[in-house]
């Protein structure tokens, strides 16, 4: 073998390895690239598709608008039940009906709320068919066994007839009449009693001559649930005197629901005869 030849083998042999350095580098850097390897200039047009981007990660910062489709009209979109979005109320919209003003803040239409539109109003009168005598110089109640109306159960005309009950806390319009025999001796005394207090009174000289004396009592009183209020009367006459049962009207206890407020917050005028005494 010559020197020539050798030197031929050896350069192939070195050729060859060379060769095959390479192809094996191609092949490792093809099957595991390095990270951060590849950036936008290795993508090709169109290289990332949509079952390659993973879903919820594109932000609405990413997204350009004026590249988006133009949104399917809101008359077909069941997420608008069918209807179409001029058919829904808006800020500006003028109200109707018994709304006034504009969404989002109407308010209620003059006139739109009528007695009908409430609960029972809490309201009675109770009277009586009877005469009843009050005894000289002492405090009676005074006796009420029919009623004129009862809207909530206010008054029962056998058990403690003479009183009636607030059922729910509130303002209450409170009225009591009555009407004396004549008599022109001494004092005549009617009040409206709350628990053995009087929330309104008024007295009144007798009556000279054959006349017969009326009183009349009334005051604005907030009431809590279950109170109980009456009429008391109280006579000087030297003797027994009877209240005088004039037709549906004498004597009467009235008491109607007005508003709502703290019990016990707003109440009516006492007046007093010059000279009488309290009972």
């Amino acid at each position: 073998m010559t020197r020539g030849f050798l030197r031929f083998l050896r350069g192939n042999t070195i050729a060859l390895l060379a060769l095959f350095v390479a192809l094996g580098g191609t092949t490792y850097a093809a099957t595991a690239l390095p990270k951060n390897s590849v950036g936008t200039k290795q993508l090709k047009k169109n290289a990332v598709t949509g079952p390659k981007i993973k879903n919820n990660v594109v932000t609405g910062a990413k997204v350009l608008e004026s590249t988006l489709a133009k949104v399917p009209s809101a008359s077909n979109s069941d997420n608008l039940g069918g209807v179409a979005a001029g058919g829904y109320l808006k800020n500006g919209a003028a109200a109707g009906g018994a709304l006034s003003g504009t969404y989002p803040n109407p308010g209620l239409a003059n006139g739109s709320v009528g007695v009908s539109k409430f609960g029972t109003i809490p309201a009675a009168r109770a009277t009586t068919n009877l005469t009843q005598s009050i005894p000289n110089n002492a405090i009676a109640d005074v006796t009420l066994n029919t009623e004129a109306f009862d809207t909530a159960n206010l008054h029962d005309n056998v058990t403690n007839n003479h009183v009636l009950t607030a059922p729910v806390a509130g303002v209450y319009q409170i009225t009591g009449n009555v009407r004396w025999a004549s008599n022109a001796t001494g004092t005549r005394f009617l009040d409206i009693s709350l628990a053995g207090g009087r929330i309104a009174s008024v007295w009144a000289n007798a009556t000279g001559g054959t006349a017969e004396t009326d009183q009349s009592v009334s005051a604005t009183y907030a009431l809590a649930a279950g109170d109980q209020v009456n009429l008391e009367v109280f006579q000087t006459s030297g003797g027994a005197l009877d209240l005088v049962k004039l037709g549906t009207d004498d004597p009467n206890l009235s008491m109607v629901w007005i508003g709502p407020s703290t019990p016990g917050a707003i109440a009516g005028p006492t007046k007093k005869a010059v000279g009488a005494s309290s009972p």
